[in-house]
């Protein structure tokens, strides 16, 4: 499967031309406290960059469950050889249905590659309500975005939020950490 072509064909739902790098992986990670947290939401698993390092950072008994909305995506992500990986083929904006569902209380964490900036308004909106409604105490929501433009609007809805950057993707990355 071809990353770039993928992204031509569902640019607004990508976001990005190529995968993560190994340098944004680290970055959306370290936020996360791995030794307590038990139950972690990726959205946006794509071809699992960012999930293989969430996974080789989780304890024994934590679970990971990945939201991906494009097929082929889907498909890569239920490659990866992890019995703790789960991936749902749904919208984010499906969050607390899901956990729900499955009788989980909160999210100890949620790390994010949608591309929120380009999202329409509504959908946004509502995907930060389940993050909010999903997220522990002491939880973190890690957000990358290639521009400030959603700065504003995540700082209204995530108070306590911090930001880090690195160059060392294409294109340079930012990440919102926001806590609840």
């Amino acid at each position: 499967m071809d990353f770039l072509i993928e992204s031509f064909k569902h640019w607004p739902t990508i976001g990005a031309f190529a995968p993560c790098s190994s340098a944004v992986a680290e970055k959306m990670t370290r936020p996360v406290d791995f030794s307590r947290a038990r139950v972690l939401v990726e959205f946006g698993g794509g071809t699992g960059a960012i999930t293989k390092t969430i996974l080789a950072r989780m304890r024994p008994d934590a679970e990971l469950v990945s939201f991906e909305l494009l097929p082929a995506f889907v498909s890569a992500l239920k490659r990866i050889p992890d019995s703790r990986l789960t991936v749902v083929h749904d919208s984010a904006a499906n969050l607390g249905a899901y956990l729900a569902a499955r009788e989980i209380e909160k999210a100890d964490a949620i790390i994010s590659t949608l591309p929120v900036g380009t999202m329409n308004k509504a959908l946004r909106a509502r995907i930060f309500e389940e993050v909010k409604g999903a997220l522990g105490t002491g939880g973190r929501y890690v957000q990358i975005q290639y521009s400030l433009l959603s700065w504003k609007e995540i700082k209204r809805n995530f108070p306590e939020t911090s930001l880090d950057f690195t160059p060392r993707n294409f294109p340079p990355a930012f990440f919102y950490i926001c806590e609840r």
